[in-house]
């Protein structure tokens, strides 16, 4: 079965743009995966492994989810504003990849404490391994065969239902996006959706990533984003009605 990060083009042309001009370009961006994927594998993650990742779109999340990718384990996505602990209860990570803030959750919910691993995209006081420092011999793409997405219903009408999406189902949405929302090597795309970021890359497309708060979309301050707009030359844009 297919992996999702075969699919990612290596040449020169920009990956990922971060709202403070940080631009990491297709090459360094697979250099990246290939390495931090290795360092996961020394520190005992294996295909299959739940991986809880809690951090802001914005080129660490797309290191973190490539790289777990990559090694075949399972990455779980959850909103921070709902029921977390019930989730975690029923569905245990064995590591846990967040900023710094999101790692303040281990003095809440005892259902992070104990795990094999803890990685941290910045500094926080509790223990945990850089992420940035997580480099290890370039591991090999795993098949696709374990799920690649963990994510969860919002609770708001029942229990928070698991949604499970493979390599295969992935790759496959990735076709259908292109039929309606074609990108390419000369497209300069902002998407809103940190999910439809990834079939931007896909399609060899430059991806900037907005500068806002995506998680209040309501109260999103427009002018830094049509700045970016202007000053990377953005070509296409996708997002949420709101």
């Amino acid at each position: 079965m297919a992996n999702v990060v075969s699919l990612l083009a290596d040449n020169e042309r920009v990956a990922l743009l971060a709202p403070d001009g940080t631009a990491l370009r297709f090459t360094a961006l697979q250099q990246r995966i290939k390495h931090c994927a290795g360092g996961l594998v020394d520190l005992g993650i294996a295909p299959g492994d739940r991986v809880l990742l809690l951090v802001p779109m914005g080129i660490d999340l797309y290191v973190a989810l490539l790289s777990l990718f990559r090694v075949g384990a399972t990455a779980m996505l959850i909103d921070p504003s709902g029921p977390i602990e019930d989730i975690l209860e029923r569905y245990p990570p064995v590591a846990f990849i967040g900023s710094p803030k999101a790692h303040l959750l281990r003095l809440k919910l005892s259902a992070l404490r104990g795990l094999g691993l803890y990685v941290s995209t910045g500094f926080t006081p509790l223990p945990h391994r850089s992420l940035a420092g997580i480099r290890g011999p370039e591991a090999p793409v795993e098949d696709g065969s374990h799920p690649a997405l963990l994510t969860f219903t919002t609770g708001t009408t029942g229990r928070p239902k698991a949604i499970a999406r493979g390599h295969d189902f992935l790759i496959a949405q990735h076709h259908v996006l292109a039929s309606h929302m074609p990108v390419n090597s000369d497209t300069v795309d902002l998407p809103t959706l940190p999910v439809f970021l990834l079939h931007s890359l896909a399609g060899g497309a430059t991806c900037v990533i907005p500068n806002a708060d995506l998680r209040a979309v309501g109260r999103i301050d427009p002018d830094p984003v049509i700045q970016q707009i202007n000053e990377s030359g953005v070509t296409t844009t996708s997002g949420s009605p709101a």
